[in-house]
């Protein structure tokens, strides 16, 4: 009983620390992004520095929200509330084309929304002001499966993991999210070593023991 009971605790204090890192990692980068912007707008664009402090006052009220309730999800995320995340992401600067299906099972939603969150998140910090794309696709079932698979690829145009990259823990994180849904994942650099690439397939309904995945 002890030790299923420390098993336990360890399990959860695994996913709140996860969310509580999505949260907090997420909202300090779009805070400290639109922060600078509105520093250097300061005072020649007055527009830009009130567009900046709202889109700081949103993101610190929506975080509040989210930390009130951890370690569960305020909700059912939606495509329209990632919509709203690459907003914010642009916002700071950051180009952002996005494609994304209309409608997508709650599970898969949520999950859809963290690996597209921890993705974007990584953009801004790491490759400042590369273009970024992020694809949503729910394809139908293939003739020997029984389910359909969503495909979730973000990608960027910076300049790509260096050879000493270390995998933080936004990546595990967002990796066992996927895995937990049954599906895989794939992280690394793009083509010719530039950029970043993250591959996430979920199946819309379980499938069994997730694959491993590999590099991008």
């Amino acid at each position: 009983l002890g030790a299923a009971r420390r098993s336990a605790l360890a399990g959860e204090r695994g996913i709140f620390a996860r969310q509580l890192h999505d949260v907090v990692s997420h909202s300090v980068g779009v805070i400290s992004m639109q922060a600078a912007a509105a520093q250097v707008s300061w005072p020649a664009n007055p527009a830009a520095v009130d567009s900046a402090l709202e889109v700081i006052g949103t993101t610190a009220r929506s975080s509040c929200r989210e930390l009130g309730v951890l370690p569960g999800e305020v909700r059912s995320r939606t495509v329209e509330d990632v919509v709203a995340l690459v907003e914010r992401i642009r916002s700071g600067g950051t180009p952002v084309d996005l494609v994304a299906t209309d409608e997508l099972p709650d599970d898969i939603a949520n999950v859809a929304y963290r690996v597209v969150q921890e993705s974007l998140t990584n953009v801004m910090r790491h490759s400042a002001g590369a273009p970024a794309r992020v694809r949503i696709i729910r394809t139908g079932a293939p003739a020997d499966e029984a389910t359909e698979w969503v495909h979730i690829d973000i990608s960027d145009d910076g300049p790509g993991p260096g050879p000493d990259a270390v995998r933080g823990y936004g990546l595990v994180g967002l990796s066992e999210r996927v895995q937990q849904a049954g599906g895989r994942v794939a992280i690394g650099a793009g083509a010719n070593g530039r950029g970043f690439v993250v591959r996430a397939e979920i199946p819309t309904a379980p499938t069994g023991p997730p694959e491993a995945g590999g590099a991008a």
